[in-house]
């Protein structure tokens, strides 16, 4: 395991549990000030723009619960440097099986990984 692969790991499972809660402010923390969410939409560009997409999201999921809370599994995670990039798939709960987060992330000065890049992708 790489040295920054546990807190790689804990980027990621925060931030879905925190779109989980509905907790836009806790995800909206976990994102670089130029981050782009790709989804079937138009890219979001930038914090203000991804958090508004990311919202329109969460709005969408079911409450959290039991329904919500499915286990993610990591299919690739790779740490180059001050970048990785992560893809994983809802294994469960109320996001579709078929979806995978593929996303990019970056160790900023103040030394915390932050999500630069953000796609859903179906699963073949």
């Amino acid at each position: 395991m790489k040295k920054d692969e546990p807190e790689i790991r804990d980027l990621a499972e925060t931030l879905v549990r925190a779109e989980r809660r509905k907790d836009v402010a806790a995800a909206k923390e976990l994102l670089a000030e130029d981050v782009i969410v790709g989804t079937p939409q138009p890219e979001a560009r930038g914090k203000d723009a991804a958090v508004a997409r990311l919202q329109e999201a969460i709005l969408r999921m079911p409450t959290a619960g039991a329904a919500n809370d499915g286990p993610l599994q990591f299919e690739e995670l790779e740490a180059i440097g001050d970048w990785a990039y992560f893809r994983l798939r809802f294994a469960g709960g109320a996001w579709p099986r078929h979806l995978y987060l593929r996303s990019i992330a970056h160790k900023e000065r103040d030394g915390r990984w932050r999500v630069k890049r953000i796609s859903l992708a179906r699963a073949a």
